[in-house]
């Protein structure tokens, strides 16, 4: 069920490889399913629209939406709708898109179905002839009319792109915000949105509201919206991170428990470390201790420094009695991601005056030593030992493991100093 892992977070421990493979799954396959051809929603957020023009078809030239007859067409028909593949028209365009229609729903992902998406495949054959496909923000004042949820939801995908291609006109989004009812169509609107919540309020109230939607695929992504630096200011942010924290649905807290540290908002820290203090939400420990890690640390950028976020890490590994499931083994991560530096450690200590090498490193021993702790979370705690001390403190070390008499923890210990050497 563990999920949203940084590739290296997993690399200390072979067992943790498998945690990582279930992450990103419904949204991430939506750009190959859909057949994208906008830019997707950047985490970079911006509190001020561009001044870039924006090539837009005015909507005169573009035709009403159209049905399209979803037992005779075919990726080849649409194709041939097309008349000059070096210079394919809005209109024409559209029309391929609007075969989206005909596409089915994936129930576990709430994602169109690639191998429904006959739209796809004609696109895919354009391009295999060498199209000029227009920008797709030219097609969207036809599409948002079609009467498919699953091609208006496609348009509104594209609504980043329209907000960051100028000052543009907003008719088509506050619309959308205002009547859009069908749950696979509103999940697109935010998703296309959650960048931009900082730059509207409207565009910010409408993110706040679905945070309480009873589809659970659009509370998802409400998570991944508010958790967006250009969604992150959006009033009511924080309290509405509060409630996904304990949503109902597991996978929509994890992610709202990672996310909640990504609004670098210190009032944050009480509800997560509530969430540590319950042993009946243990499931949510390691999540909750990523959001707070990334308060005070906040890898790799190195960019925030919360002492108050730092302090509850520190609290939780050094809360005893400990056990096979606490600390929870993947919330260790942090160990060795303190010191996966990449340049900007060393910047960050140097700014974090609070973070002490000695102070860190004796928590960790102190979590070595405790026979009680289970063997996993030491194996992550030896490696973030080498990383932060080097091989003098793993040296330091030696006796301890042995003394533990533990098969798994020595191989551990070997192999890791063996990579120090």
């Amino acid at each position: 069920m563990k999920k949203m892992f940084v590739p290296f977070f997993c690399a200390a421990i072979a067992v943790t490889i498998a945690n990582c493979n279930k992450q990103q799954q419904a949204e991430n396959t939506v750009a190959s399913n859909e057949e994208k051809t906008s830019a997707p929603a950047s985490d970079k957020g911006s509190d001020a629209l561009s001044d870039k023009a924006l090539v837009q078809a005015p909507q005169s030239e573009l035709d009403p939406p159209q049905t399209v007859d979803c037992k005779t067409v075919t990726a080849e028909s649409l194709r041939a709708t097309v008349k000059d593949p070096a210079n394919v028209t809005p209109n024409e365009y559209a029309a391929i898109m609007e075969a989206m229609a005909c596409a089915k729903i994936d129930d576990e992902t709430f994602s169109v179905d690639r191998n429904s998406n006959i739209a796809a495949r004609a696109i895919r054959l354009l391009r295999k002839d060498g199209a000029n496909l227009p920008p797709f923000t030219a097609t969207l004042p036809r599409l948002v009319k079609n009467t498919s949820p699953i091609v208006r939801g496609r348009a509104y995908a594209a609504f980043h792109e329209l907000l960051s291609s100028g000052t543009p006109d907003l008719t088509l989004i506050k619309e959308a915000i205002k009547s859009e009812e069908e749950p696979y169509a509103l999940k697109k609107l935010v998703a296309g949105l959650a960048a931009d919540g900082n730059k509207d309020a409207e565009i910010g109230a409408f993110l706040i509201n679905m945070a309480k939607h009873e589809n659970v695929f659009i509370r998802q992504q409400v998570v991944n919206a508010l958790t967006n630096a250009g969604s992150n200011k959006v009033a009511g942010a924080k309290e509405a991170i509060i409630a996904l924290m304990n949503d109902s649905d597991p996978k929509v807290a994890e992610s709202a428990c990672v996310g909640a540290g990504k609004l670098y908002n210190e009032e944050l820290i009480e509800p997560i470390v509530a969430i540590l203090n319950n042993p009946q939400k243990m499931s949510l420990h390691d999540e909750c201790m990523r959001g707070l890690a990334t308060m005070w640390l906040d890898y790799p950028a190195h960019e925030h420094h919360s002492e108050a976020a730092y302090r509850a890490t520190m609290a939780y590994f050094q809360k005893k009695p400990r056990s096979n499931l606490l600390p929870a083994w993947e919330a260790t991560y942090v160990f060795k991601q303190v010191a996966n530096d990449h340049g900007q450690f060393d910047k960050w200590k140097a700014e974090a005056t609070w973070f002490k090498v000695d102070e860190f490193l004796a928590v960790m021993t102190d979590m070595l030593q405790d026979r009680q702790m289970n063997f996993l979370g030491k194996g992550q705690v030896i490696r973030g030992i080498a990383a932060l001390g080097g091989k003098a403190e793993l040296d330091k070390l030696a006796p301890v493991v042995k003394s533990l008499d533990d098969d798994h923890l020595s191989h551990i210990y070997k192999d890791v100093l063996q990579e120090v050497k």
